[in-house]
């Protein structure tokens, strides 16, 4: 599962469920790959909340420590990204490297930090009791996932979502482009150096 970018199994089922849809709509009507595309483009960046974006980047500038954590493979890959730009704005950033230290990264964070979490899902079942401590702490929480209703933005501060839609590739393999969740997260980026930097 880790070669597909997954960590759990109810990631897997997600998107199976997600896949079946997605191959009963195809069938039905075809893909032009570029305009799935963009479709997915523009639904990420029409449907920001700029209330959720604006509440995120205050968080993100009155946050002493940040801590990125992705729950699969090209989750991780974005919040790297997301944690380079934000050191090269002058933020304290840790990223998490897999679950288990995110379990025992937890323990140390405190109410002056926050926690960013990039999922595909947002159902990842492994972290959801450190997420419950999390809040319980009362530590603040961004997620940034696959659009929907999900465990984890239900129980962030702040959720902001993105598109995408699986196409088929050589021998009816699926895959899924994350360039939504990149442009989410340089989105963030920017919204915070629009309104946070001279």
């Amino acid at each position: 599962m880790k070669k597909l970018g997954l960590s759990g199994y109810s990631e897997l089922k997600f998107l199976l469920n997600q896949k079946t849809r997605q191959k009963e709509a195809m069938a039905k009507e075809g893909i032009d790959l570029f305009k799935s595309q963009e479709a997915d483009i523009t639904n990420t960046l029409t449907n920001i909340n700029l209330e959720e974006l604006s509440g995120a980047a205050a968080l993100i500038e009155r946050s002493q420590i940040i801590y990125c954590y992705g729950t699969g493979y090209s989750q991780r890959k974005a919040a790297e990204e997301f944690s380079k730009q934000m050191i090269a704005c002058g933020k304290k950033v840790i990223m998490i490297p897999n679950q288990t230290e995110l379990d025992m990264m937890a323990h140390i964070m405190t109410v002056q930090d926050c926690l960013i979490i990039v999922s595909l899902s947002g159902e990842t079942a492994a972290i959801k009791n450190t997420i419950l401590n999390l809040n319980i702490r009362n530590i603040e929480i961004i997620s940034v996932t696959r659009s929907g209703p999900n465990f984890i933005s239900r129980h962030s501060s702040f959720s902001l979502f993105y598109y995408l839609t699986e196409f088929s590739v050589k021998n009816a393999i699926e895959s899924l482009s994350f360039v939504t969740l990149h442009l989410i997260m340089d989105y963030i980026v920017r919204y915070y150096l629009t309104y946070y930097k001279e």
